[in-house]
């Protein structure tokens, strides 16, 4: 007679319901369970991430979560390297089978292997070392190099290697090629050929493929401003004086931006494919001190458009394959013959404003009369 085969089931039994299960298994008499080991206690990473921040600088975040898989509360530390240098140290407080999660924010230019290490007390239980530690990739943040040509001032120079993530220095020969993390700064005149990439023009007095320099302007006052673009946050230009504005003259190609301007000329623009050049039409090193005050962070500004920053600060996650330029999404390309006709509308007195200012005062002026001939 042959005997009926039977199932042998090999566990350590610590899953859910695990005693109910065994018992109702067993109970025909064909499966057997061979109980082995048994459970284990154990702290450990169950996540690890980082990303660099959005904004354009060279802070980044790290998110790190641990478990306790035991029956008593404990206290450790989790020790977070880049390359082998030490950049932060979280504390966690871990109750019996919790887990937190902690985000860390640090700054470092330098890219490679970030991990993190849990240091735990000698007396926690750890039943698996190999997930004490965790790796991830951290992208190197790109410095970009300021390439100084013409006739600059000291206080430019030095507002542009105030910015970090820069390294500004002058240069007598303008460069056949510009590199990705290049931005050329031109000022005054510039040459007759100009290489590709980003360009920035100081206080010009000839222009490149997009623009001509015409006849200076002198003394004058920003009368129109955009002020949530790339190149203007964090500024106001109303009631400042600016000196060696000179008038402006687009060619066809140019597709300009401008976002601060006046009746005769454009004050701060960009043209070119992806706003490649950025133009500050006035000089640098005359005007009023609030001018001055507010050139760091224009220049940052301007290094934020070479890198490829929107309006809010963030740097683009993936590449646009449009032409077009992604300041075009935030402002419509002006008109630019004609600056008078596109000041802003509350700098400009409207008739139908006058108009409604007059016909109030003749009504409060009747009414007032009402009033004496009622009372008489």
């Amino acid at each position: 007679m042959a005997t009926r085969p039977k199932i042998l089931v090999v566990s350590d039994g610590c899953f859910e319901n695990a005693e109910a299960v065994v018992k109702a298994a067993v109970s025909g008499g064909d499966v057997a369970f061979e109980k082995i080991g048994g459970k284990l206690e154990n702290v450990g990473i169950v996540g690890f991430e980082a990303r660099r921040s959005p904004t354009g600088d060279a802070l980044f975040e790290t998110m790190i979560e641990a478990a306790n898989f035991t029956s008593t509360s404990l206290s450790c530390e989790a020790e977070i390297t880049l390359d082998g240098s030490i950049v932060d140290i979280a504390p966690f407080q871990l109750a019996p089978n919790e887990r937190v999660r902690k985000f860390l924010k640090n700054e470092s230019t330098l890219g490679g292997e970030l991990a993190a290490r849990l240091i735990l007390p000698d007396e926690a239980a750890n039943a698996l070392l190999n997930d004490d530690t965790a790796q991830t990739f951290l992208p190197e943040f790109p410095t970009i190099t300021v390439l100084i040509y013409g006739n600059y001032d000291r206080f430019m120079r030095s507002a542009f290697a105030s910015q970090p993530n820069v390294e500004a220095r002058e240069i007598a020969d303008i460069p056949e090629t510009l590199g990705t993390n290049e931005l050329l700064v031109i000022c005054g005149d510039a040459p007759e050929t100009l290489p590709q990439g980003k360009i920035a023009f100081v206080n010009p007095t000839s222009g490149g493929d997009y623009f001509t320099v015409g006849e200076e302007i002198g003394e004058t006052f920003a009368e129109s401003e955009i002020l949530d673009g790339p190149l203007t946050r964090f500024l106001n230009f109303r009631d400042v004086t600016l000196q060696g504005v000179h008038a402006i003259e687009f060619t066809a190609n140019a597709k300009p931006t401008v976002w601060v301007k006046t009746p005769e000329a454009p004050l701060l623009f960009t043209c070119g494919d992806a706003a490649s050049h950025v133009v500050l039409n006035f000089s640098c090193s005359e005007g009023v001190l609030p001018l001055r005050a507010l050139f760091p962070i224009l220049f940052a500004n301007a290094i934020g458009v070479a890198r490829g920053e929107n309006s809010e600060g963030a740097r683009p996650v993936a590449s646009v394959s449009s032409a077009e330029s992604n300041l075009a999404s935030i402002v419509t390309d002006v008109n630019t013959n004609g600056y008078g006709d596109e000041i802003d509308a509350a700098t400009q007195p409207r008739f139908w404003r006058a108009f409604a200012l007059a016909a109030l005062a003749l009504a409060l002026f009747e009414f007032y009369g009402y009033c004496r001939r009622f009372v008489d």
